[in-house]
């Protein structure tokens, strides 16, 4: 067991050490924030993204991100919500204008049950990202995003101001 863990200390060590040169000797990495207003049912509120996309090929990108969303329910009620969201931009249009779709998966975290079923929940997401400057290292553009939940019967709308910095 002393011999297994000096052997995973040493790899651990060698992976922390080659892998940052590896992954941002290419600029394929990119930091994305949105921002904007999210509807659910009538009732209306704000989010935030902030994530990181990788782009596999000139057509397919794959993203990770972190969303916080505060919608105003009826009686002045705040509910809160945080969410996980993972999955692909794929480009229908290339050049200095972008069109993607998107297709992902979110996890669903709730301080209170006004939307949800229950507090933790899983999610499917469908939208469009539109990106304009995208031949440059700063673009922005517009994302819609249809979040399909069973637990919160019916679909939350994002709509959101986008900026991606590439790495």
């Amino acid at each position: 067991t002393q011999k297994n863990l000096k052997i995973m200390k040493k790899h651990l060590l060698i992976l922390l050490i080659f892998l940052p040169n590896l992954l941002f000797a290419q600029n394929k990495f990119n930091i994305d924030f949105s921002s904007g207003i999210i509807v659910y049912k009538g009732y209306a509120g704000y989010n935030f993204d902030l994530g990181a996309s990788f782009n596999a090929s000139k057509r397919v990108s794959v993203y990770g991100n972190y969303n916080f969303s505060e919608l105003y329910l009826k009686n002045a009620v705040k509910s809160n919500f945080h969410r996980f969201q993972s999955g692909v931009y794929y480009n229908f249009l290339n050049g200095n204008t972008q069109i993607s779709s998107i297709i992902g998966y979110s996890i669903i975290f709730t301080d209170n049950n006004f939307i949800f079923d229950r507090k933790t929940t899983a999610a499917f997401d469908l939208g469009v990202l539109c990106l304009f400057n995208a031949d440059e290292r700063f673009t922005y553009g517009m994302k819609w995003v249809n979040t399909y939940c069973v637990s919160a019967n019916g679909g939350i709308m994002q709509m959101n101001l986008f900026c991606q910095f590439k790495l």
